[in-house]
């Protein structure tokens, strides 16, 4: 993120080269730009990154690409991103600023292609289905640039790789959608109350909530997201079968499993078997989604917190509690 070049090292022929990340728009800011908060006490306040890309979580595909998420324009979203677009994901939820976006690298090619994104992106994970999907987390607000997480409640991107190599229509391959629970239990999508809003039991309810970590899983469909906090959430999507008109979350708070006083920082990685580094340190906990039953399980016990932990302790849906 401190420079728009990739190093790239060939092991075969002991060589070592870089290349340089583009942009698509000229006028995409750069890090040697923002605003230094306190003085380095090597560098003082001189901007050593310079990087207009910000690039991010390199990836192979099955095409032996590599994918990014790289900044390749200023922030403000293009028109079809926004309200009015007959896009279906901005039908629903436009968004107006989006901060970082995509790229990737074909080796064979030797070139770039970059693809526009409503939704800032942080991180990115390819869904082992038909179309290759490639999910994305926007990071947490404030993110690595001016926009960090987009909109109010946050939302998860896709992008529909296999449609996209076909057409390389950016807008038709790309969706997006907010987090919504289904609080009024009818087991669908409907309208629903926005982020900070009293709960209508008649309605479903935005959350408020930005994936850091994203990861589909590899036989049910869903996608889980690890969400930044004290003590934080993990967050399952269910895209449904006509995303985003269909799509619903489910929230879950680990309680129990450390004690919040104890907690300094928040989850990040999660994995496909829905682990996640509890208080960003090093606890590992599983979540282990059987029907309605949630339950979670300390996967290491090295360097356990002084209060005793017992092998499983049960975690809330919080879509049931307090969000």
């Amino acid at each position: 993120m401190s420079t728009d070049f990739i190093p790239i090292l060939d092991p075969a022929h002991n060589t070592a080269t870089r290349i340089k990340i583009p942009v698509r728009d000229p006028k995409t800011p750069s890090t040697a730009k923002e605003i230094i908060p306190q003085p380095s006490p090597y560098w003082g306040t001189e901007p050593i990154w310079n990087s207009q890309a910000i690039v991010h979580n390199p990836m192979f595909d099955n095409q032996g690409r590599i994918w990014f998420t790289s900044r390749i324009r200023p922030v403000d979203n293009p028109a079809f991103c926004k309200a009015g677009s007959d896009n279906p994901s901005a039908k629903l939820t436009p968004l107006t600023k989006g901060d970082r976006q995509l790229s990737y690298y074909d080796p064979k090619a030797k070139e770039f292609t970059l693809i526009d994104t409503c939704y800032s992106v942080q991180h990115l994970n390819f869904a082992e289905d038909a179309n290759h999907t490639l999910w994305l987390s926007p990071g947490p607000p404030g993110g690595e640039g001016s926009a960090g997480g987009t909109g109010e409640g946050g939302v998860v991107g896709w992008l529909n790789t296999k449609m996209y190599d076909a057409t390389h229509d950016e807008q038709k391959s790309q969706g997006w959608s907010a987090l919504i629970l289904d609080t009024n239990g009818n087991g669908k999508r409907d309208d629903y109350v926005e982020v900070g809003k009293p709960v209508d039991p008649a309605k479903d309810t935005r959350i408020s909530a930005w994936f850091y970590g994203v990861v589909p899983s590899p036989t049910a469909g869903s996608v889980w997201g690890s969400v930044v906090g004290f003590p934080g959430k993990i967050v399952r999507v269910s895209p449904g079968a006509n995303p985003p008109e269909t799509t619903l979350a489910e929230v879950y708070e680990c309680r129990g499993i450390i004690p919040r006083r104890q907690c300094r920082a928040f989850p990040r990685a999660v994995s496909t078997s829905i682990a996640t580094a509890l208080c960003g340190r090093c606890w590992p906990a599983g979540i282990s989604r059987v029907s309605t039953a949630v339950s979670a399980k300390v996967l290491s016990t090295a360097r356990r917190p002084p209060t005793a932990l017992s092998g499983g302790v049960v975690a809330v849906p919080a879509s049931r509690a307090a969000v």
